[in-house]
């Protein structure tokens, strides 16, 4: 019975967060190579895919696996990398080519014109067309 209270206690204090976070701490040797190779793959992928799952089976973890870990060195999660870095590409081509929006979004793997629409909208504050032409100021 004693046995077991201790296998239960320790349970719980291996689940307190305060516990697992190492806010204070430079990330490990073995975290560095992981955040490495997500960044990585993420330049490498980006314009086709956009889901954690890839990432996560590239690197032979799980997603929340993964998660967790970007968590703990409080960095943005890595769905969170993926959208900014998107949003990064999409400004690039603003800024340096006549693509329209269909065409981005053709160049960066989204099945439509509306979704990427959305997703702009939704990350970076504005619609596209308004981010285009500011206007007068």
């Amino acid at each position: 019975m004693v046995r077991t209270i201790v296998v239960q206690l320790i349970i719980l204090l291996a689940r307190r967060p305060e516990l697992r976070s190492r806010p204070d701490k430079e990330p490990e040797p073995y975290a560095n190579g992981i955040f490495r190779k997500f960044f990585l793959l993420l330049e490498e992928n980006f314009r086709r895919e956009h889901t954690v799952g890839f990432y996560a089976r590239e690197m032979r973890r799980s997603p929340k696996t993964l998660t967790n870990l970007f968590g703990i060195y409080k960095y943005p999660s890595p769905s969170k990398l993926i959208q900014l870095r998107i949003i990064r590409e999409v400004k690039r081509y603003v800024y340096y080519t006549d693509l329209s929006a269909k065409e981005i979004a053709s160049e960066l793997g989204f099945v439509s014109a509306a979704h990427f629409s959305r997703f702009f909208k939704l990350r970076a504050g504005v619609t596209f067309t308004t981010f285009r032409n500011p206007g007068p100021q």
